[in-house]
């Protein structure tokens, strides 16, 4: 069989160090666990942080492992795993492989991916094999999850007025919102730059409190009525990017990133309101007297069996 390991993932890096060696690693790929443990397993972490103390803080408790087969305790997998597959990544051994379809709507194209010598396969009684629609929506929910994570710890870093961080479907892994409580000036381009250095996201945009990050038409309008492109637009050139993006030149190594600052002027002294157009509302009490007849009218003309 073969497997991919992607390019700076930990999974490749620890490939690299055992063909560095001229040794074949030592392989075990488990498929299917509680669904927490899977979300935790997607978190973005430095190499060589383990995995299993993040995936165990999702599940509120320790994951519990047990030695494979073939490697015993040098590598460890998930008692609770459905189906463990053990074997040998030989080294320097490549075959095409693909392409498949990807999280970002298209298909990929074919790589040359590493072989696996399967030596051993160990599963439940009652295995299910667990699988999600690769390139659709719910190829996006765990690791979108984990980007949303990492990306708000890197910006909070230096930007303590951030509020929460999504990474939307529509954007694939390439877009984030910023949601922001009042920062001051300069700290919203802080945070912009800094979620634009995760390497899968290419447009990060800002708003402030009263914008619902997960209603797209309210990021939209943000930017349709707060921006002015010469003022709000940031343009970060030559940083990294996956190769999985359709839209990268042929032979292009990085990319130009941008950043969104669709917040609201600061307000010209602490304690001071922000100078902006008011925002146009209906009380809901009148939307609701409104509903309510617009419904009673549609009772009388269009009755109901």
């Amino acid at each position: 069989m073969t497997y991919y390991p992607y390019d700076g993932s930990h999974n490749a890096r620890n490939v690299q160090k055992w063909w560095a060696r001229g040794e074949a690693c030592p392989f075990a790929l488990w498929i299917g666990h509680h669904p927490k443990v899977v979300l935790g397993a997607q978190a973005k972490l430095g190499h060589p942080e383990s995995h299993w103390e993040a995936a165990g803080g999702i599940a509120g408790e320790p994951v519990r492992l047990v030695p494979t087969v073939t490697h015993g305790e040098r590598l460890m997998v998930p008692a609770d795993a459905e189906i463990v597959v053990e074997g040998w990544v030989p080294p320097h051994r490549l075959v095409a492989d693909g392409p498949f379809a990807e999280y970002t709507g298209y298909v990929g194209v074919q790589t040359a991916t590493p072989v696996v010598e399967v030596t051993c396969i160990t599963r439940r009684a009652d295995a299910i094999y667990t699988d999600f629609g690769a390139g659709l929506e719910d190829h996006l929910i765990p690791e979108n999850m984990m980007m949303e994570a990492r990306v708000y710890q890197l910006a909070r870093a230096v930007a303590p007025t951030l509020a929460n961080a999504h990474v939307p479907f529509s954007g694939r892994r390439f877009h984030v919102y910023l949601q922001f409580r009042d920062p001051p000036p300069g700290e919203v381009r802080d945070a912009l730059t800094a979620a634009l250095a995760f390497r899968r996201l290419r447009t990060a945009i800002a708003v402030d409190e009263d914008i619902d990050l997960f209603d797209e038409r309210a990021v939209l309008w943000a930017v349709a009525t707060r921006v002015q492109w010469h003022r709000d637009l940031i343009r970060v050139d030559g940083l990294t990017h996956p190769n999985l993006d359709p839209s990268l030149p042929p032979g292009a190594a990085t990319i130009a990133k941008a950043g969104i600052d669709a917040t609201l002027p600061p307000a010209r002294a602490p304690g001071r309101p922000r100078s902006f157009a008011p925002v146009n509302s209906i009380p809901e009490a009148a939307l609701e007297k409104a509903r309510a007849r617009i419904a009673a009218a549609d009772a009388s003309v269009w009755p109901r069996a």
